[in-house]
């Protein structure tokens, strides 16, 4: 019974709380409006304007040369990776082969005294 009614008071804590929630977006709310109706509009400064302006470019810019350094380390690594993979699958081709010429040799040589 304990526990039933413990469920019980979670159950109304959390509907409460979302009650509070809502009130409180709703008061914040027309407190918003409020201060919008009795602020009037304000144009900005011009050099406020051209300032912002410039800084947005120049982080702009900044943000671009970022990403293609990024973008060019990221195909530096691709290509030193894929010029590894290559070197290594040249090696061992040239092993395997090595190893294949020494094999068939091998039997030659182990043919001959019998014939």
């Amino acid at each position: 019974m304990n526990s039933h009614s413990k469920q019980q008071s979670n159950t109304d804590k959390k509907s409460h709380s979302k009650a509070n929630a809502s009130s409180s977006l709703k008061d914040l709310l027309n407190t918003s409006h409020a201060v919008k109706r009795a602020l009037e509009p304000q144009s900005p400064r011009q050099s406020f304007i051209d300032e912002l302006a410039e800084n947005l470019d120049s982080n702009v810019e900044h943000a671009r040369e970022t990403m293609q350094i990024l973008e060019d380390r990221k195909q530096r690594v691709k290509w030193t990776a894929i010029g590894a993979g290559v070197g290594i699958y040249t090696i061992s081709i040239g092993i395997v082969f090595a190893k294949f010429i020494k094999w068939i040799l091998q039997r030659r040589s182990d043919d001959k005294p019998n014939t």
